[in-house]
């Protein structure tokens, strides 16, 4: 059970099923914002959740529907993150001409929920009065605009500052990480400065009046942000794999021999619920599971550019993708929110996946994270269904992307064929193997036990 920040319910699972319990405050707003919450949900921008009954005098529950793959914003593509942002923009638009308007604007209330960036915290909305600002404005800013300024303006890798800073950037961090010529740029004067300057400095010695905003430049002002954010575009450093496709290490005829390989395995596995490509790039074999899942495929990759290219390219034509931003080595950690935790990477797909491909990847994390291949199996098993299948291949100590990586893999005694396979024995039986032709790269089928 995790009762968070919001005092007027909080979220449990009981015997498989979620709930939102409410408070009788959390109870009235629920049902009076349902009919709203039923109206975003068929706009593909709300997850809604059942009608509450009650449990015991001033308790109440809705069943809450399953969310497929629960994903942070520090894990998302570049399309998740404008997407995530947009979508609550729109929410909170189409709620003011309702006469509401969301009392949280956090990316930790929106997930990727079958191609569509879905809000999932179903007591956010509360009646709005003319002439109140928008409260969640100033939280807004710190948790979606000044992460987007950053990583459009300054460096796309720097969205993971909200798992450092989860209730928001600190704004004059921000504002100094920004580079010179863009704090002039009319959206961080507006957004990031003024607030800056106006920040007193100490409590004022009489209550200052309560600000007024009419709804319609409320509303203008929603549809400024909108434009704002619509034009940003990531900006990347330079990557040794920004070229990996077209500098592919495989011959023509390898790479030919490696896909015909992997899709006769799949094709004798047959169709499955969920697949995981780890470090999927820029999703070549990505495609092969989507043809074949049944519910959904986490492509896992830490080289961002590859994962937005990978989200923006097959995102839109297959809705049940899941492109997660991750190192599998140095994962997203359970972390600490408001009295409550945010589960880390492992634990949300223990377990979860009938198939998992893990291809010319074993080496980096031997020689570029030093792991193990005993460490690399463990790993792999706890992501895998029982009875489910791994697709790895194993790239010997002669290969040149061994010799870039590390220039003497022979400090590593465990780095062999035979240790390899050895280590992966506690949790797999070996079905079939194939050695990739031209090439003494070895593709493996493996069940785990």
């Amino acid at each position: 059970m995790n009762k968070g920040r919001d005092p007027w319910g909080w979220v449990a699972q009981e015997a498989g099923q979620w709930y939102r319990y409410l408070t009788s405050a959390g109870y009235k707003a629920y049902t009076e914002s349902f009919p709203l919450q039923e109206e975003l949900a068929q706009q593909k921008r709300w997850w809604v959740g059942g009608p509450p009954s009650l449990v015991e005098e001033g308790l109440y529950r809705a069943p809450l529907p399953t969310l497929s793959c629960l994903t942070y914003p520090w894990e998302w593509s570049w399309t998740d993150w404008k997407e995530a942002a947009l979508t609550t923009l729109a929410i909170q638009k189409y709620a003011l001409q309702k006469g509401y308007t969301l009392r949280d604007a956090t990316p930790l209330n929106l997930t990727l929920e079958k191609g569509h960036m879905r809000w999932f915290d179903q007591l956010s909305l509360a009646p709005h009065k003319e002439g109140q600002p928008w409260k969640a404005y100033p939280e807004f800013i710190r948790t979606f605009l000044a992460p987007l300024l950053l990583m459009a303006w300054r460096d796309r890798r720097l969205g993971e500052l909200l798992r450092l800073y989860p209730n928001g950037l600190p704004i004059d961090l921000v504002y100094e990480l920004l580079p010179t010529w863009r704090r002039w740029h009319p959206t961080a004067l507006i957004h990031l400065r003024l607030p800056l300057r106006a920040r007193p400095t100490q409590p004022p010695k009489t209550p200052l009046p309560s600000p007024t905003l009419p709804t319609k430049r409320l509303i203008a002002l929603i549809e400024s942000l909108e434009n704002d954010i619509a034009g940003l575009s990531p900006r990347y450093t330079p990557s040794p794999w920004e070229k990996y496709e077209t500098d592919c290490p495989y011959p023509p005829e390898a790479q030919a021999h490696k896909k015909q390989v992997i899709e006769s395995w799949l094709s004798r596995i047959g169709t499955f619920r969920w697949a995981a490509d780890i470090g999927a790039y820029q999703g070549t074999y990505t495609r092969l599971l989507l043809s074949l899942a049944q519910e959904g495929v986490v492509a896992l990759e830490r080289d961002l550019a590859a994962l937005d290219t990978l989200a923006a390219t097959l995102a839109p034509k297959h809705p049940h993708l899941y492109p997660i931003a991750a190192d599998i080595a140095h994962p997203t950690p359970t972390t600490p929110w408001s009295g409550g935790s945010l589960l880390g990477l492992y634990e949300r797909l223990h377990q979860k996946f009938a198939v998992v491909l893990s291809l010319a990847l074993t080496h980096h994390l031997r020689l570029k994270s030093f792991m193990s291949f005993s460490a690399q199996g463990k790993l792999l098993a706890s992501l895998i269904a029982p009875e489910g299948y791994l697709i790895i291949e194993y790239v010997p100590p002669s290969d040149k992307q061994v010799q870039f990586l590390h220039g003497d893999p022979t400090l590593f005694p465990d780095y062999s064929e035979e240790g390899f396979i050895q280590s992966f024995q506690d949790d797999f039986t070996l079905e079939a193997q194939k050695r990739i032709e031209s090439m003494d790269r070895v593709l493996y089928l493996m069940r785990k036990k």
